[in-house]
């Protein structure tokens, strides 16, 4: 898991293979612990991913499954005021995938999908946990694990693929949740991604049975049409945006096991069409950005 709390900070998270995490961030400068990494001590599931968010600077939260219990484990750190990790079990039992986000300052979100396919929620308000026990259950049949972004505060969308079909199916939050929405396309397989590069606007992407990179948006007033955009990937794509209108997508080929990007400028793709740049590799693990 890759976050940033500012320019120029990274910060870089993984789970090694005895279920410690491992740690390493970019001061703008050079990368920190030198020559080493910094290992958080957990029983985190390697087979499940971790994942992290950071509301501010001097702030990162790490949330994993538990390769003991299944249950889903919160550690953080706060302006590294002692160098030392805090560690919470948030009691949720049977979790498969986990998502998070925050979408303002001292808050954030987190999503899991249970043992049954459903997705459940849990959130930290600022000064206490919503809900105070168990996790908000948000219903419905996933295939994959969930993909959550805010574009601002208040503001929740989150997407997954419906287990009997493997359509795309969307749920938001505005003061209340909706019903979940079928954005149809499909049948995708692995798990989408959701990106937005600013307020009122919505980017997924999911790949197909081939491998082939999908990609729908919301303008601020209507749903795009589902675009190809070539490609045969091993998983979904990482996608970035460093600006508004602008998206920068890398995935790793799925014969060649190396990078590939693709650009869009505001007005058009490049490469145009459904060709991607070849960038390096080959490469054991999926890109991060």
């Amino acid at each position: 898991s890759a976050i940033s709390w500012g320019d120029p900070r990274v910060d870089l998270f993984g789970v090694t293979t005895g279920s410690t995490i491992w740690h390493k961030f970019y001061t703008g400068w050079d990368w920190q612990p030198s020559g080493a990494f910094e290992y958080i001590s957990s029983t985190a599931s390697p087979d499940n991913c971790l994942t992290a968010t950071s509301w501010g600077v001097g702030r990162l939260d790490v949330f994993y499954v538990d390769e003991e219990t299944g249950g889903v484990s919160h550690t953080c750190k706060h302006n590294f005021a002692d160098g030392k990790w805090q560690f919470q079990d948030l009691e949720s039992q049977g979790a498969v995938g986990i998502a998070s986000l925050s979408s303002a300052a001292d808050t954030f979100d987190i999503f899991g999908r249970t043992g049954e396919g459903s997705y459940v929620h849990k959130a930290w308000t600022g000064d206490a946990w919503f809900p105070s026990e168990g996790w908000e259950d948000l219903g419905g049949y996933f295939s994959s694990d969930p993909a959550v972004v805010s574009w601002g505060p208040g503001r929740l969308d989150i997407i997954g693929l419906f287990g009997y079909t493997g359509q795309l199916q969307h749920k938001y939050y505005n003061n209340g949740w909706s019903q979940w929405d079928i954005l149809g396309g499909g049948p995708f397989v692995g798990n989408p991604l959701a990106t937005s590069w600013g307020p009122e606007r919505l980017d997924f992407w999911a790949i197909d049975s081939k491998g082939e990179l999908n990609h729908l948006y919301w303008d601020g007033s209507q749903w795009s049409d589902w675009e190809q955009l070539g490609g045969e990937f091993t998983g979904t794509p990482k996608v970035v945006h460093w600006n508004a209108s602008r998206i920068d997508i890398v995935g790793k080929d799925l014969s060649t096991s190396k990078f590939q990007l693709k650009s869009f400028d505001g007005t058009k793709w490049n490469p145009d069409g459904k060709d991607w740049y070849e960038l390096a590799g080959p490469f054991e693990s999926e890109p991060g950005l």
